[in-house]
C-alpha cells in the first residue's frame, strides 16, 4: 500500500510541476551523484544524505513513475507538449513508511516569471488535481547553497492523506523544485528536512545495530522449518530460501532495524539475537515474527549416540509413544536405540534424538538440532526449548 501511494503521490506533483513549464533554456542543469548512500548536488550547493530505511531509485524506476504521471495527464485530456525538456535528478524514498523526497527541474527559459506567479501556477495545478495548500510560508527557506519559496500541500488518496511540502527557486532558466511528501504515520517534516546538509558539513555517522556482527559468520534456520535458512555475509549481501530456490539480498542495519533489499521489495525489520536464536518483527505487517536457529547452536551438528548410558535420569522413559495433549493425531515415537519418528498422521518426520545430563533432550533433523529441557511427570512428557523462549510443549504417554 505504501509503494502505491508514493508511485501515485509522485506522478501526481509531476503532473502538477509539468503544468507550470514553458519552452527554451539556458544552461543545463548538472546531475548530481550517489556515493555510500550520500547524494551530491553541486548544482544545488546540498548533499542528501539515505538513512538505513531509505532506498534511492533507479533510472528505470524513475521512468515508471514518469509513464504513470503521463497517463494521469492523458485520462485528464492534458498531454505533454513534446518540446518541453524536463530534468529529472533524483528520487529516494522510505518504503516503510511512504515518505520521499524527489528534485526536479523543468525548463522555464525566455519567460522568467516572477516567483509569485510561479506559485499561483503550481498551486493551481495543485488544486486541479484535488489537492489543498494548507500553508504558505513567507519570505524564503535555506536549503543547501540557495533560498527557496515553499508551500504545504495535503491530497486524500487511498484512504489516507498525503501532505507535502513543495520548494522551488529560478535559477538560469530553470525551475528548480524539491518536493518532500509524508504522512501522518512517517517521519515527520523536520526529520526528513534534517537529511539535507551542506557541501562542507560533516557527514553524520552511521550507527550500527548492537549485534549486527552476530548475523555473519553463520546460517540461520527458520524454526518452522529447517529447510529455509539465511546467510548474512559482511560485505553486506545474503542468500535466503529453500536449498534449491534461494534469492539474494543486500542488507543494512541501523540502531535498531535490519533493512532487506530482496529482487521484488524493501522489507524492515527490528531484530534480536537471544543466545542462539534470531528474532525478526516486521515493521511492515502487524505481528509478523519469526524466529530463526543459528547453525551448530546447543546440539546442532552433533553426532548422535543412543541414549543408554546417555546419563539422563529419563533417557529410558523417554522410550515409548507419547500423543500431544492439544491434538492426538501428532505423535511422538521414541525408539531405544536412538531413533525416531513424530508428526501428524500421513506426515510423519524420523530423526534422531540423545540426551545428555539430567534434563537435556538433543533431537537431530539433518544438519539441524533442536535442544530441549525435558521432564516427565505422572506420565507427562514436557519439553520446553532452549532455543526459543516460550515454545513449550506437553505429550501423554500412550
Amino acid at each position: 500500500m505504501k509503494k502505491k501511494q508514493i508511485v501515485l503521490m509522485l506522478a501526481v506533483l509531476i503532473v502538477v510541476s509539468l503544468l507550470t513549464a514553458c519552452l527554451g533554456s539556458t544552461t543545463t542543469p548538472t546531475r548530481g551523484t550517489w556515493e555510500n548512500r550520500v547524494f551530491t548536488s553541486e548544482y544545488l550547493g546540498l548533499r542528501f544524505v539515505l538513512p538505513a530505511t531509505w532506498e534511492a531509485s533507479t533510472d528505470l524506476q524513475i521512468s515508471v513513475i514518469m509513464g504513470v504521471a503521463e497517463s494521469i495527464m492523458g485520462a485528464a485530456g492534458t498531454e505533454i507538449p513534446e518540446d518541453i525538456e524536463i530534468f529529472r535528478d533524483m528520487v529516494a524514498s522510505n518504503p516503510l513508511t511512504g515518505a520521499n523526497v524527489q528534485f526536479t527541474y523543468q525548463n522555464y527559459g525566455r519567460r522568467t516569471p516572477t516567483a509569485n506567479n510561479l506559485m499561483e501556477a503550481v498551486v493551481e495545478g495543485i488544486e486541479a488535481v484535488g489537492g489543498r495548500v494548507i500553508e504558505e510560508y513567507p519570505g524564503t527557506t535555506r536549503i543547501g547553497a540557495y533560498d527557496w519559496h515553499s508551500f504545504g500541500t495535503e491530497l486524500d488518496m487511498m484512504g489516507t492523506t498525503v501532505f507535502g511540502r513543495q520548494f522551488f527557486n529560478i535559477h538560469q532558466g530553470y525551475v528548480r523544485i524539491i518536493v518532500v511528501t509524508y504522512m501522518s504515520d512517517s517521519e515527520p517534516l523536520e526529520e526528513i528536512m534534517s537529511l539535507f546538509i551542506g557541501l562542507d558539513d560533516p557527514l553524520p555517522e552511521i550507527s550500527e545495530a548492537e549485534h549486527a556482527e552476530e548475523l555473519l559468520d553463520t546460517s540461520w534456520y527458520w524454526d518452522a522449518n529447517d529447510d529455509y535458512t539465511y546467510v548474512f555475509n559482511a560485505d553486506g549481501t545474503g542468500t535466503r530460501g529453500f536449498s534449491g530456490a534461494m534469492e539474494q539480498f543486500e542488507w543494512r542495519t541501523d540502531a535498531n532495524s535490519l533493512i532487506i533489499v530482496g529482487t521484488m521489495m524493501v522489507e524492515g525489520w527490528t531484530f534480536s539475537i537471544s543466545g542462539d536464536v534470531l528474532t525478526l518483527n516486521s515493521l511492515q505487517t502487524l505481528g509478523l515474527s519469526l524466529s530463526y536457529i543459528r547453525s551448530g547452536a546447543d546440539g546442532a551438528d552433533i553426532t548422535f549416540v543412543p541414549p543408554s548410558p546417555a546419563g539422563s535420569e529419563h533417557a529410558e522413559v523417554l522410550v515409548g509413544t507419547w500423543d500431544w495433549d492439544t491434538d492426538d493425531s501428532y505423535t511422538y515415537i521414541f525408539n531405544a536405540d536412538g531413533t525416531g519418528t513424530r508428526g501428524f498422521t500421513g506426515e510423519i518426520e524420523s530423526f534422531e534424538w540423545a540426551t545428555e545430563g539430567d534434563d537435556h533432550l538433543i533431537i537431530g533433523r539433518g544438519e539441524l538440532a533442536e535442544s530441549w529441557t525435558f521432564t516427565i511427570a505422572d506420565g507427562v512428557l514436557t519439553i520446553d526449548s532452549r532455543q526459543i523462549p516460550g515454545m513449550t510443549f506437553n505429550y501423554i504417554q500412550r
